[in-house]
């Protein structure tokens, strides 16, 4: 027999009765195919995963696993057993192919392609899969500055940095600020870059970035905006009444950034600080200045300027201290209408003895204003309260009208009392029942108590001034006594 013909026939039996070697199942069961489809694992560091690739008829062809041009494992038959070399210790296959990378690190990211190599002519075959490796977010801002700051007008820039698999969401809040609309701060709190004209002051606050992409917890980092202006100066109250040897506080609201430098101007020009005096004090709480005025003389009044200084600019206010009346106040529960005339009643805060009342009153459709000066009927009280009432008659049934009163002492006319309104009575028709304020008479007493407890509080800060003083013309101690006598016989009937 010859040779050659004996192997083919040993070959093709061994093919046929003994179990089938690598390259004779290759030869039989067609080409190799890898089954499934491609694969993404996600997970984060440190984990473990796996990747499929399950092979039909793999034969004596060679198994690979790739990352891009990188060999990680290669698993080849020879002379009927397997060889499999791996290129990292992290990295093992398992029987069914599946590709396991143990203590995932960042680096482990990307593609990895699992492939039949077969030798030209034949045809390989491969799969892709893929790995994303899962890492927390990580933040930052650009300037990272902890305060940033940009003058009134000027571009707000200040853009989020975020990093993290997968990519993660930016979103921005504004604590302290409002100068955005919850509509507008969502439209901006949805792009990494914050980019606006700062046109008002009240744009000032906390910005603060947060990342988040669902792996961990979500980061954070802020900063402060500070918008740079010169001082806006406004006063608590343009006008404040007073009365000689009383305690007067006049206040100014400045706001500023940087902060600004404070200077009161008193009416002779001189400024506080640094003009000092036991008298004259000055505090400072927050954005409130207030300048302390004690043992008031009528020297001290006058108008007083509040200026503040800052690098950005300058601003002031002004207040007058003056010891004109404070305004009317008109009862209006306690007034009385009829069908030809109105009773009215008021109230009048003043330190000095009101003199008289100027009453202006005019019919509500026309301009002609009718002026009458009625003499006070009130003497001068340690409650600085002066009641009065007054009677307009010859007035037209239904009829509306307005009606303003000034006090008038020793300085001038206070300021008016705010205009007030009434309508008199159809012809004929009867009064009603004089009405009480709400509250009755136990409240009203309860009121005057508390205005006499003030006012004696005011009068022994006054007895204080009196002991400080040390150098005063004899009139002045004469007016001093005269007002510690009284306050010495006040405290002595209410006690």
């Amino acid at each position: 027999m010859d040779l050659t013909n004996s192997w083919v026939v040993f070959l093709v039996g061994c093919c046929t009765f003994i179990p089938q070697p690598l390259h004779c199942r290759q030869q039989s069961q067609g080409p190799p195919f890898i089954k499934g489809v491609p694969v993404t694992v996600r997970d984060r560091e440190n984990a473990t995963v796996t990747l499929p690739c399950i092979v039909e008829n793999l034969g004596a062809s060679t198994l690979q696993w790739l990352k891009g041009e990188e060999l990680l494992v290669e698993r080849t038959a020879i002379d009927n057993d397997l060889v499999i070399s791996m290129s990292d210790p992290r990295i093992s296959v398992w029987p069914d192919n599946t590709l396991q990378i143990r203590n995932l690190r960042a680096s482990d990211d990307g593609d990895y392609i699992c492939k039949v190599a077969r030798t030209p002519p034949l045809k390989s075959t491969q799969r892709t899969n893929s790995i994303l490796v899962l890492f927390p977010p990580s933040v930052r801002l650009e300037p990272d500055i902890e305060e940033f700051e940009v003058e009134l007008n000027g571009n707000v820039n200040i853009e989020c940095i975020a990093q993290g698999v997968p990519k993660p969401i930016v979103t921005w809040t504004e604590y302290g600020g409002v100068a955005f609309t919850p509509d507008e701060m969502k439209i901006l709190g949805s792009v990494p870059k914050i980019d606006f004209r700062a046109t008002s002051r009240h744009a000032a606050g906390r910005f603060t970035c947060q990342a988040n992409n669902g792996v961990g917890e979500p980061v954070s980092t802020s900063t402060q905006l500070k918008i740079l202006y010169p001082p806006e100066v406004t006063m608590e109250r343009e006008w404040v009444h007073t009365g000689h040897g009383a305690k007067s506080e006049l206040t100014c609201i400045v706001e500023a950034e940087p902060e600004a430098k404070v200077t009161w101007i008193k009416p002779d020009n001189t400024t506080f600080p640094p003009y000092s005096s036991h008298r004259v004090t000055s505090t400072v709480l927050g954005a409130r200045n207030t300048l302390v005025i004690r043992g008031v003389r009528d020297s001290d009044m006058g108008v007083y300027k509040c200026s503040a200084e800052n690098t950005m600019g300058k601003g002031f206010a002004e207040v007058e201290l003056t010891g004109n009346c404070n305004p009317v106040k008109i009862k209006e529960r306690l007034s009385i209408a009829t069908d030809l005339s109105y009773n009215l009643k008021w109230e009048v805060d003043c330190y000095s003895q009101v003199y008289d009342y100027v009453l202006k009153f005019k019919v509500t459709t026309e301009n002609e204003w009718y002026n009458l000066t009625i003499p006070s009927t009130s003497s001068h009280t340690y409650t600085a309260l002066y009641s009065q009432e007054y009677t307009l008659s010859g007035l037209e049934p239904s009829t509306e009208y307005q009606v303003q009163v000034q006090a008038r002492n020793k300085y001038g006319l206070g300021r008016p009392s705010k205009t007030f309104s009434f309508t008199t009575l159809g012809y004929g028709q009867a009064p009603t029942d004089i009405p009480q304020e709400e509250g009755g008479e136990e409240e009203e007493e309860e009121a005057e108590e508390v205005q006499v407890e003030q006012v004696i509080e005011e009068r022994v800060e006054i007895k204080k001034a009196v002991t400080v003083y040390t150098v005063v013309s004899g009139a002045d101690r004469l007016n001093f006594g005269m007002l510690v006598l009284a306050v010495s016989n006040l405290l002595y009937v209410l006690l």
